[in-house]
């Protein structure tokens, strides 16, 4: 009778010939029984049960179910879970006499496993005397609740029987849940001095836990954080005990994982106020997060500790109340403001990723992206929250179709959407209890997680447990929610029984990661051991029983198909029990902790119904008459609105010379405002926009538009000094024409010299007038603009050629909007910007990463010149006040020796965005100290993927910035491979290939050359393989070392040619370096560099120095056997490069093995 006064109406355990009277009186005292299917799960659905009722009750028998459920029992002990563990025993004869009894050692000793429960309980009684027994018994009860922990009560199967006087029972006071009175004198002392010392605090904070405060302290808990509006964090086990609507709620604080504005207010608090928290590995990030104990006032269920010291007997609730009347009635304490972030006020990252998905620093990685510090921490630095927890960053208001398939990143983040009032969560150890760290908890809800004990295989008893518990209460209607992975429900599949005998429905989500995912990311990722037999869940229910009309399940693979389940009445209801299926494609190979493979974050959706057109209206109305583009050099401004308005005459003059959707225009010139104009007007009609380089020659102009069956040219009719009047001689000679015969029109560029007009040549103003507004041409501009679709190709840009021939990649407007926008993310770019950008239009880096990523953002971009010239650079960012610079090194390089030459104050610009190589620290301080610049960012891509696959971030520190190209960028994965495509492990070199939204169509009408470079592997997924050897380290940066084909193999010994350009431009006068092979009689090939000196150098330095600087870090064999200076006096006047500013090695290799055949080289012969 004292279980149900308690508050207990359903007593889960198993029966067994100790304990089978004691049965029998469950049902006279009108308590439930829960027969489960063996003792630990009996003891896990104790626990479920106790968390939402507040109190349990289990009973097993001595030895076998006893020791079964102590796995349970010593869970809900270490996360301070109340339980009444009631244990019957063999008879009092059969103990006093030492008989050899079955379940017992044999021995005779019958307190051993007493001792073992000792442990693991608040209180442990042994019932021998009727007398004593309802005092002993009732003092375990109320000693559970008010400790919360659990207790062990072991009676004799033959006391079951026994009546109790009833004067003994007059004596027991009634039990309830209140508890009991403090220590007076300690719990004087103890709001004394927590009060002094917030009073005295600069900038406390709160951060509350689930530990002991869930029943009997909740509403004091509410009052105190409602009153008190410091700072307030939840910890990982106190998601749902916080209200994230609260204006001073910041978010989670789980350590270096945590959001950076969480880390920057936790860093600077010089108090905390820890509320039933607990310090523990897996709610730290790996004990990153630890908080001083010199910095605590710590809060927990019966005592409480200030800076150390600790007050015994002071319970929760008590001190709650106490605290929020001396803190709120108090003149000296004011409020402490706290400036949150509207992103974080759910308390978690609505999607970027990040978690992400921002990234923190080296110790701080991103979450998506995103909690299992401690269990990698045992071998190396990795965090592999990241994996399931990505940070804050902005969402976009624009739709998307999401179509994608499910991963965990979009699981946990769009979860809180279809979460209610009063629902309760458990999520089992591992992929989920990480993952809901970026859900937002509703009001009144309960959330279960082993965060502490981390049992495999407890959510699906703590299920059973928890839903009866629901349904035993006068909340009935409320809904249970389990997410649990594959491996862990094989675990404790068994309590499906009892939830089906019991008539149970709670809605069941299975992520299927094809194994132990969290022990694959500790080690053996490819380990038999780590391996489980894949199910079928769906037919659990039939297989345990279910009749059909109870049950339904599900098999999800994508968001569409997830959501519509959301949204499903039946199922949001609960009307049965219900079991989702999610399918395997976001398992292992996006979080394994050994393997090069990485994946980005992917909790901010992608645009796949967006085009150019649609984003370049919306913002055109959002920011009208400000400027979108600036040309000095034309003297030309262009607002936003401007721009769409040119655009929109283009399309209209191409429509009228019969263009169409999917025909292909291209355009050849500089940096210039029509460039724009021509790149908007064609995607607004669904062309292909071809961009072409500035370059070309007549004859490889008239070979791309030949190839690409071209309709449209846009050619300037000067660039720079260079006139171009042979290629408009060339394309309007009889013999071309009849070649290009679809090419309908000519439109020349500018002001300078061009042929006589024919029908086919005429200047841009004409040609934009010459489009006549009639019914019939607006019906058409109206349809052709509606036809266009995202996944129409938007541009084509030929490859640069690095390693020959070029190609037409072709990009849609999936690939370059999603990449601009997200380059512009990581940038952080504002409408506040100004961009100065000298790389070329026709290029990557000046279209998608400037022009679109400047769109996207509402910022600004200035074009300097329409060919690179680093003086008009620097005057452009002193007139224009350019906050951000875009450039390759080569560029840096010219843009410092001109400042040095002629010095302008420089202080508008505060970051900058480097591609084509690394930048050399040496550079990156120049920059800083002579430039302003406080941080530049590096990407890295190739013109096929749209570009940037991998960017660093303003978090990630110098040293990473400068040795590496950062991390993989959202929705993008990436690995390293070797020649036989297996997947190498972390910090092992081979080609890296990538993934996902970022991958070109393929090559145009070059079906052989695509299938060279994107190639599926075993899974289907397509993968790009760039040519280029790099690296991932532990913390997912990519190092590139260089192209395949440009390693150097000296005798069978690879020499990777990036190592020795970095130490030879550490020599103080050389300005740019590029190390190539030889050729060599005796190894095959040997170390050649062609050096450029630095400005001013008077006496360049000779081979012998050359080669004791290199060799004094690097070795011989790594030592460069032959010189090539650059320059007026050298062997060519400058690096051949691509338009994005790379040195074209395989021109400097021709250049190099011709010289070596002809002269002998400066090998020294000593070695």
């Amino acid at each position: 009778m004292q279980i149900k006064n308690i508050g207990i109406d359903s007593v889960h355990g198993v029966p067994g010939d100790f304990n089978l009277v004691a049965l029998d009186y469950v049902e006279k005292c009108n308590l439930q029984w829960v027969g489960n299917c063996n003792e630990l799960n009996a003891g896990y659905a104790a626990d479920g049960y106790a968390r939402v009722n507040g109190i349990s009750a289990l009973m097993t028998v001595m030895g076998v179910g006893e020791l079964s459920a102590l796995n349970a029992i010593a869970g809900a002990f270490a996360e301070y879970v109340p339980i009444i563990h009631v244990i019957g025993k063999p008879s009092r004869e059969a103990q006093k006499n030492k008989l050899c009894v079955h379940h017992s050692l044999g021995d005779g000793q019958f307190d051993v496993f007493e001792e073992m429960s000792r442990k693991v309980s608040c209180l442990t009684v042994s019932i021998d005397d009727v007398q004593t027994a309802p005092a002993l018994i009732d003092e375990a009860i109320r000693t559970c609740w008010v400790q919360s922990r659990p207790v062990s009560i072991y009676i004799p199967c033959d006391m079951f029987r026994l009546p109790i006087p009833c004067h003994t029972l007059r004596k027991q006071p009634m039990l309830s849940r209140e508890l009991p009175l403090d220590n007076v004198r300690a719990f004087e002392q103890l709001v004394d001095m927590a009060t002094k010392e917030i009073r005295q605090a600069t900038n406390p904070v709160i951060l509350v836990g689930g530990y002991g405060i869930q029943n009997g302290a909740k509403q004091e808990l509410e009052d105190f954080l409602n009153q008190v509006r410091f700072p307030l964090f939840a910890a990982g086990s106190g998601l749902a005990m916080v209200d994230s609507r609260l204006p001073h709620y910041v978010g989670l604080y789980v350590g270096s994982c945590s959001s950076p504005q969480a880390l920057k207010i936790m860093g600077s608090a010089d108090l905390v106020i820890c509320i039933g928290n607990i310090q523990s590995d897996l709610s730290t990030s790996g004990f990153s997060g630890f908080v001083d104990h010199s910095k605590l006032i710590e809060i927990e269920r019966t005592k409480s500790k200030v800076k150390g010291r600790v007050f015994e007997r002071v319970h929760v609730n008590n001190v709650l109340q106490a605290l929020t009347s001396k803190l709120c009635t108090s003149s000296h304490l004011a409020i402490r403001p706290v400036c949150v972030e509207s992103s974080l006020h759910t308390g978690v990252t609505k999607g970027v990723a990040q978690i992400e998905t921002s990234v923190t620093s080296v110790g701080q990685e991103t979450m998506l992206k995103s909690g299992l510090r401690l269990l990698k921490s045992i071998q190396s630095s990795v965090n592999p929250f990241q994996y399931f927890w990505t940070k804050a960053t902005h969402e976009t208001d624009y739709a998307v179709e999401k179509s994608n398939l499910i991963t965990h990143d979009w699981l946990w983040t769009s979860l809180g959407k279809w979460l209610r009032a009063g629902d309760i969560i458990l999520t089992e150890t591992g992929t989920s209890s990480f993952g809901i760290w970026n859900t937002t908890m509703p009001p009144d809800s309960i959330f279960m997680a082993q965060y502490l004990w981390s049992s495999i295989g407890y959510t699906v008893g703590a299920c059973q447990g928890a839903a009866q518990a629901a349904r035993d209460s006068a909340n009935a209607q409320r809904r249970t929610i389990l997410f649990i992975g594959d491996g862990s429900l094989q675990c404790g599949c068994q309590e499906l029984s009892t939830i089906i005998r019991q008539g149970l429905k709670p809605i069941i989500f299975v992520i299927c990661n094809n194994g132990y995912t969290v022990e694959r990311l500790i080690h053996g990722e490819k380990q038999i051991y780590n391996d489980i037999q894949p199910w079928n869940h769906r037919l659990l229910p039939a297989v345990f029983g279910a009749a059909p009309d109870t049950y339904q399940t599900y098999r999800v693979e994508t968001t569409a198909e997830l959501d519509a389940l959301w949204r499903c009445k039946d199922f949001t209801d609960c009307s049965v029990l219900q079991l989702v299926e999610f399918s395997r494609n976001d398992a292992i190979t996006n979080m394994d902790s050994s393997c090069a493979v990485v994946k980005g974050p992917t909790e901010s959706p992608l645009w796949l119904s967006t085009t150019v057109g649609d984003i370049f209206n919306k913002q055109a109305a959002k920011f009208g008459s400000k400027e979108i583009a600036v040309f000095p050099w034309q003297g030309v401004r262009l607002s936003y609105a401007e721009l769409a308005e040119r655009g929109k005459l283009v399309a209209r003059a191409l429509l009228h010379v019969g263009v169409r959707s999917n025909d292909c225009v291209a355009i050849l010139a500089g940096n210039r405002s029509e460039y724009l104009e021509v790149a908007v007007g064609g995607a607004l009609i669904g062309c292909s926009v071809l961009v072409l380089h500035t370059t070309y020659k007549p004859w490889e102009l008239q070979t791309a538009l030949e190839k690409t069956k071209c309709r449209a040219l846009f050619l300037a009719s000067c660039i720079g000094t260079r006139s171009m009047n042979q290629h408009f001689e060339l394309l309007c000679s009889p013999a071309t024409r009849s070649i290009l015969a679809g090419l309908v029109r000519i439109i020349s560029l500018g002001d300078g010299p061009c042929l006589e007009q024919t029908a086919l040549n005429e200047d841009y103003e004409s040609f934009l007038s010459s489009a006549p507004r009639t019914p019939e041409s607006e019906i058409l501009y109206d349809a052709t603009l509606g036809s266009v679709q995202a996944s129409d190709v938007a541009s084509l840009q030929f490859t640069s050629g690095t390693t020959g021939a070029a190609k037409a990649s072709m990009l849609t407007h999936v690939n370059i909007l999603n990449n601009a926008r997200f380059v512009g993310d990581n940038l952080e770019l504002t409408e506040e910007d100004i961009i100065c950008c000298p790389p070329p239009l026709f290029h990557c880096f000046g279209l998608v990463m400037g022009f679109l990523a400047c769109l996207i953002h509402g910022c600004t971009i200035v074009y300097p010149s329409d060919h690179f010239d680093a003086d008009v650079v620097l005057d452009s960012i002193v007139e224009e006040k350019c906050t951000a610079l875009y450039g390759v090194p080569t560029m840096f390089i010219a843009e410092l020796e001109a400042n040095q030459a002629r010095k302008r104050n420089i202080q508008s610009l505060r970051k900058g965005l480097a591609a084509g190589s690394v930048v050399p620290l040496t550079l990156m301080n120049k920059l800083k100290d002579q430039m302003g610049i406080e941080t530049v960012l590096i990407a890295y891509g190739m013109t096929e993927t749209s570009p940037v696959t991998f960017m660093s971030k303003f978090e990630d520190p110098v040293e990473m910035r400068v040795a590496t190209v950062g991390r993989i960028m959202p929705h993008t994965s990436a690995k390293v491979v070797d020649k036989a495509g297996r997947v190498l492990d972390k910090g092992e070199r081979g080609e890296l290939c990538t993934s996902g939204y970022v991958l070109q169509r393929g090559y145009l009408d070059d079906e052989a050359k695509t299938n060279e470079v994107m190639k599926r592997d075993e899974d289907g997924v397509l993968w790009m393989h760039t040519g280029d050897e790099g690296m991932i380290d532990d913390l997912g940066y990519c190092h590139i070392t260089g192209r395949i084909k440009d390693i150097i193999i000296r005798g069978g010994e690879n020499i990777f040619p990036v190592e020795i350009e970095e130490r030879l431009l550490g020599h103080p006068s050389i300005a740019e370096a590029c190390v190539v092979g030889t050729p060599d009689r005796k190894y095959g090939e040997v170390v050649g560099c062609f050096l450029k000196a630095s400005e001013g150098t008077i006496c360049r330095p000779g081979l012998q120095e050359i080669q004791d600087w290199v060799m004094s870090s690097m070795g011989w064999s790594r030592t460069p056997q032959v010189v090539f200076w650059v320059g007026p006096d050298g062997i060519c006047l400058d690096f051949p490069k691509t338009g994005s500013g790379k040195h074209q090695k395989h021109l400097l290799r021709e250049l190099a093995a011709g010289y070596c055949k002809t002269h002998s080289v400066g090998v020294r012969n000593d070695q």
